[in-house]
């Protein structure tokens, strides 16, 4: 048995071949012919390249099969392992049967074959695969360096297995934020320029450019504090802290409390949404592109009178 590392095997549950038990030993017997080097995608052997079937090296367990020639062979193997960052196996029997059952919460099947059943919850899944010799193109039985092998035949693509997804920590929710930084510049450059609209003070560029300026400074200070604690309470905090920010230099501009409320609650409202966006796995798109098309439909709502010629607010008669 071929494996990248073998320091991740606890113990072998269960080994047996067509009834009778195996022992393992340390090291790994290629049951292909051939120099094949560890870690490449391609070998020689006897004079042709071929894709990777196996592990080969030191690396990995063998153990001594009764191999029954002349009837049906009944491979049965439950390992126990730890770590590691995926898991491969090859269906090279008549019938292959797996299962995997772990406390990993984030699973993603890969290779040719997926699950034919699967149970995913938040403390881990079980998968099982079932997998005919008709279904795939490795043959039942094959001579090593014979005809099979002198075609080149592609044992890669018929891996089948699970990678250990690592869910969403502090640095992925951190890129996935910053994606955002766009759209959460333009709210509150929006936010202020009807503010100075319908409170008809005039506010100078540079005064939109540091308000631009502190809202880039809440990824820097997201980005800072969850390396130190988890990433909800550093999210509070910087918001919380940009937030106020706002809110006190929008006073200063315009002069009252009740417009700066305005700023307030508008930057509280897109941090809310950047949250349950970045935590929302399946759901972000959506919460995103209905968020975008509410923006719109506001600012439409509030630019409805609005003389662009003039920048003055239309009153009816």
């Amino acid at each position: 048995m071929g494996l990248t590392s073998q320091k991740g095997i606890r113990r072998i549950v269960k080994a047996d071949w067509n009834g009778q038990e195996l022992f393992f030993k340390p090291g790994n017997r290629n049951f292909l012919s051939g120099n094949i080097n560890l870690g490449t995608d391609d070998y020689s052997m006897k004079g042709g390249p071929y894709t990777r079937a196996v592990y080969a090296g030191d690396s990995g367990i063998n153990a001594a099969s009764p191999f029954d020639i002349t009837g049906t062979n009944v491979f049965d193997i439950e390992l126990s392992i730890q770590g590691g960052k995926s898991l491969r196996m090859l269906p090279i029997g008549e019938t292959t049967q797996a299962s995997v059952r772990s406390d990993w919460p984030a699973p993603s099947f890969q290779g040719g074959f997926l699950p034919v059943s699967q149970n995913l919850g938040e403390n881990g899944f079980d998968a099982e695969w079932e997998i005919s010799y008709l279904s795939r193109s490795i043959p039942l039985v094959w001579v090593s360096g014979g005809d099979n092998e002198a075609g080149g035949i592609s044992f890669q693509r018929e891996l089948f297995g699970v990678d250990f997804f690592k869910p969403l920590d502090h640095y992925a929710l951190n890129e996935r934020a910053v994606k955002y930084a766009i759209l959460f510049l333009i709210i509150p450059f929006l936010t202020l320029f009807f503010l100075e609209v319908f409170s008809r003070r005039s506010i100078h560029p540079a005064q939109y450019l540091l308000s631009g300026l502190a809202n880039i400074i809440f990824y820097l200070l997201l980005l800072s504090i969850s390396e130190h604690i988890a990433f909800s309470f550093a999210y509070l905090i910087a918001a919380c802290a940009i937030t106020g920010m706002m809110m006190l230099y929008a006073r200063s501009l315009l002069e009252t409390w009740a417009r700066s409320a305005y700023m307030g609650l508008v930057m509280s409202l897109l941090y809310l949404i950047l949250y349950l966006t970045l935590n929302a796995e399946d759901w972000a798109l959506l919460i995103g592109s209905i968020a975008a098309f509410v923006i719109c439909a506001v600012v439409m709502f509030l630019t409805r009178k609005l003389d662009w010629k003039s920048l003055n607010i239309k009153t009816d008669k």
